[in-house]
């Protein structure tokens, strides 16, 4: 006897997964559009396959790979430039005492805090941030001492200060901030300010939460173009703060 039929099977016959090492695996991509979540799918089975989570380059190298990856997998006719690369080219850069500022003075200042390795936050955060801030027009300062970082800010002329954390940098969050946008948190604390929330659908690592922005993705992983809309989505909600409450 047959057995029924499970839920997606359908979609897998109709977008039949592109898997290397399969007779029928395509160098480029298959051509036709694939729904996200299989977008995702092949994406991530490349990068398990090919690549050693636990190398400790892992995460620094990981927008190039996934670049590659995409340009393998989904097709290299489609735009796979992650938001480090699309969105950085005219955003001025700076350090001073407390880490990297992108963006000029502005009156909404963004803290971006990463808790993981530094070659990570050289490689993948920091260009994100300068990302945001070319998008958004906010002056964002990648910082590890986030309450040092909001007084600066304030110092600085700042009307309105924002913070950004992805992962468990969000474990981290200054309480004098005026709004707060955590991308894949592993805790949510409610600071009473207007709150932005990222998720991913396949997430592993994150906390489990309703009423967020979704996207296809896993904690580390998505496709290029899922990662610019992820970025664009951040300066949009930094872009539209108005002023800070009264102090």
């Amino acid at each position: 006897m047959d057995r029924p039929r499970g839920q997606g099977e359908d979609l897998v016959d109709e977008y039949p997964e592109n898997v290397q090492g399969d007779p029928d695996f395509n160098v480029g991509g298959v051509d036709r559009p694939l729904p996200d979540a299989l977008q995702l799918e092949q994406l991530v089975s490349y990068i398990e396959a090919t690549y050693d989570p636990d190398s400790p380059q892992y995460l620094a190298l990981l927008p190039d790979r996934i670049t590659h990856a995409a340009m393998l997998m989904l097709g290299s006719a489609v735009d796979h430039t992650m938001p480090g690369v699309a969105y950085t080219g005219e955003v001025a850069s700076r350090s001073c005492p407390l880490g990297e500022l992108y963006g000029d003075d502005a009156a909404t200042w963004v803290i971006a805090l990463w808790d993981g390795p530094d070659s990570a936050m050289e490689h993948w955060f920091r260009p994100e941030a300068a990302a945001v801030a070319q998008l958004s027009g906010a002056t964002v300062l990648v910082s590890d001492r986030p309450d040092d970082a909001v007084a600066f800010a304030r110092e600085q002329g700042a009307e309105t200060v924002a913070v950004w954390a992805f992962s468990t940098g969000s474990e981290r969050l200054p309480r004098d901030v005026d709004a707060v946008a955590l991308t894949f948190p592993t805790k949510v604390a409610d600071l009473g300010v207007p709150t932005f929330l990222q998720v991913g659908t396949k997430d592993e690592l994150g906390a489990k939460i309703f009423d967020a922005h979704e996207y296809h993705s896993t904690h580390y992983i998505q496709t290029p173009a899922e990662a610019r809309r992820r970025v664009r989505d951040l300066a949009e909600f930094f872009r539209n703060l108005g002023p800070s409450r009264p102090r």
